[in-house]
């Protein structure tokens, strides 16, 4: 079905076009007619051959620009113009006959006869303007479906890129969180065992919570809490953690896993490093529109970078640029013996 057709809001602004038609076409008349009569006969060819226009969005379809050569083109549009005219000039004399029958104006048909030329090319004229217009939609259609398809691909893309990144998050925390446990069972296989029950908890919740696009900031620091309480287990009081989760700040969204990196960079090169252990700091505050969330942890400044670290780090800068661009940041910062992260995003409430 022809797009005007299938919307009324369009069809009737359509149409509407068509009365300026039909008024210049009464004026054309005019010389030959009288104004009431031109108007008789204008206004219905006008609204007739707006339909019979309608035609030409077929055959321009049918013959594409991008594949067709422009004399087909130019050759079949004059061939049809000439047709649809020509039936038009039909109609008008029928028309005419009805008006000068209905309104009592036998002189009319007469009249009417010497507007032939002008009608006919009328006709040929809009008809070509039609197609013309037709051409133009459909050039405008092809962009916006392509701009479509692009942004579709973008989207697939970057789709598929945070579904990688997820995958090379969770073997990294499976790998370590696994050394852990082989290092414990040497040393307690009591506290082993306990840390596999928690790993299995921990994981049962990843995995389904790791699913989602987003979820709120409070179940993000129950996975915290969890992944902790493993930990906890292999560095007993070395590790000491200090939550602060500012208020309005527990409903806000967050992808899923954000902050484990973190936790665990903390842990593997602050933590473990220091003989005394240390304190994991966690934070998190709205500041206008935007959620912020910080981790500090004390590292110490004479160890050198181990090869793997900032895998965790980078995988957590390239999941915030995908997911929100411009408006989402990592700021990495040491100093003092403190490493410190602040992730920077958006402070939208999880939806229900």
């Amino acid at each position: 079905m022809h797009p005007i057709l299938a919307d009324k809001k369009k069809l009737f602004i359509y149409l509407f076009a068509w009365v300026f038609v039909g008024i210049l076409l009464a004026l054309l008349f005019l010389p030959a007619l009288d104004w009431t009569t031109s108007l008789l006969i204008s206004m219905p060819l006008a609204f007739v051959y707006a339909f019979m226009s309608l035609a030409s969005w077929y055959t321009s379809r049918s013959l594409p620009l991008e594949s067709t050569g422009v004399l087909r083109i130019a050759v079949v549009t004059v061939l049809s113009s000439v047709i649809s005219s020509s039936l038009w000039l039909i109609l008008a004399r029928g028309l005419s006959v009805g008006v000068a029958y209905f309104f009592s104006l036998p002189e009319a048909v007469e009249q009417f006869k010497s507007t032939y030329p002008i009608l006919f090319g009328a006709g040929v004229l809009l008809y070509l303007l039609t197609t013309a217009v037709h051409y133009l939609l459909i050039a405008f259609e092809v962009s916006r479906n392509a701009e479509r398809r692009a942004l579709e691909l973008k989207v697939l893309a970057h789709e598929a890129e945070l579904r990688a990144l997820r995958a090379q998050i969770d073997p990294h925390f499976l790998f370590n969180s696994l050394n852990s446990i082989s290092a414990l069972t040497t040393q307690d296989a009591s506290a082993a065992r306990t840390m596999c029950i928690l790993l299995g908890e921990f994981l049962r919740k990843s995995l389904k919570l790791g699913a989602m696009e987003r979820i709120p900031l409070s179940e993000e620091i129950e996975l915290i809490r969890n992944f902790l309480s493993i930990e906890q287990i292999r560095f007993g009081s070395r590790l000491k953690v200090d939550l602060s989760i500012g208020q309005g700040t527990e409903n806000c969204s967050v992808p899923p896993l954000i902050l484990q990196p973190l936790i665990e960079n903390a842990i593997k090169h602050g933590i473990s490093q220091l003989v005394e252990g240390g304190t994991i700091r966690l934070e998190s505050v709205r500041r206008g529109s935007h959620l912020i969330i910080s981790v500090k942890n004390p590292v110490d400044a004479d160890q050198k970078k181990s090869p793997g670290n900032g895998i965790g780090l980078l995988n957590v800068k390239h999941r915030l640029s995908n997911l929100y661009g411009h408006d989402g940041s990592v700021d990495i910062a040491q100093k003092n013996g403190q490493f410190s992260v602040e992730l920077d995003l958006p402070a939208l409430e999880q939806r229900k």
